[in-house]
Order: C-alpha cells, then structure tokens, then sequence
C-alpha cells in the first residue's frame, strides 16, 4: 500500500473521531474555559492516537518518514 491511501485512511479515521467527539458548538460554548481546555486536550489527544494508531496498523513505520 503505497503512503498516500494509508495517509488518506489515518485523517479519515481521525476527522470521524474528532467530529464524533467534539459536540455542537451549544455545549463548547456551554463549559467553563476549564473545561474547554480539558476538552480540547482530549481532542487532540485521541485525534493523534486516531492518526499514529491507524497508520501503525496500516504498516508505517517510523523510517519510512525519515529522509533517505
């Protein structure tokens, strides 16, 4: 499988589970900053979790990012 699809699958994998996660703007607008802040950490967290993870399952590894 070639970089671009597996690319193309992890931000799929990961724009699901952020639009899944993130909620209506009602309840952002709703929390204390406190909680946005705890929010948004946990939103990027788990997006990055979402990418790596996929693209780890999918094969990639660390040296294929590295410059040759």
């Amino acid at each position: 499988m070639e970089a671009l699809p597996r690319a193309l699958a992890a931000n799929v994998v990961m724009a699901a589970l952020l639009w899944w996660v993130a909620g209506s703007w009602h309840a952002w607008l709703a929390m204390s900053p406190f909680e946005r802040s705890w929010h948004m950490a946990l939103c990027i967290g788990g997006g990055a979790l979402a990418y790596f993870g996929v693209l780890l399952g999918l094969g990639v590894r660390y040296r294929d990012f590295r410059a040759t």
